[in-house]
């Protein structure tokens, strides 16, 4: 794993919402989405700035789904207490902020992020500055994981 940062304004502007939704949208429900339409395999996706999405599709529901580039830009958190796999070729964690659990309610259940694509894929850039091969997750926003407690047990990232 390589870090790269960004010393300059890296990311083109976009129009931030006032603040974050105190209410909740679910990903599942396709009526919090353009078009009422819920993503699909090989679509590209955008948490708008303001919301406050829950990913709530167990491992079983997306089975066969694999996203092109997400993109967060308001709150992405992943539902506590279920089995999650989210599997994208890219993720940027924009302006927003990507949760699996916090420091007082841990992550109780299994959450992999699984990132796609072959060696000779295009690169890409997100925004001015921040280039990328494929198999990303880019971050300027704010990514936090908090599992449960290990005792003995090293957490590898692959």
């Amino acid at each position: 794993m390589k870090g790269v940062r960004c010393y300059a304004n890296c990311n083109e502007e976009i129009e931030l919402a006032a603040e974050l939704e105190s209410d909740f949208k679910l990903w599942s429900d396709c009526s919090n989405w353009p078009n009422n339409t819920c993503p699909g395999n090989g679509d590209d996706v955008m948490v708008e700035s303001g919301w406050n999405m829950i990913f709530d599709l167990n491992e079983t529901d997306t089975e066969n789904i694999i996203f092109n580039n997400t993109q967060v830009n308001g709150k992405l958190t992943f539902q506590n207490e279920t089995n999650i796999h989210f599997k994208a070729r890219h993720l940027f964690v924009r302006y927003g902020s990507l949760e699996i659990g916090n420091e007082t309610h841990p992550f109780n259940g299994s959450a992999r992020i699984t990132l796609y694509g072959e060696k000779n894929f295009e690169h890409m850039a997100f925004d001015n500055a921040i280039e990328a091969g494929n198999k990303i997750i880019a971050n300027v926003g704010t990514i936090k994981m908090y599992g449960q407690p290990r005792t003995g047990i090293l957490t590898r990232l692959n």
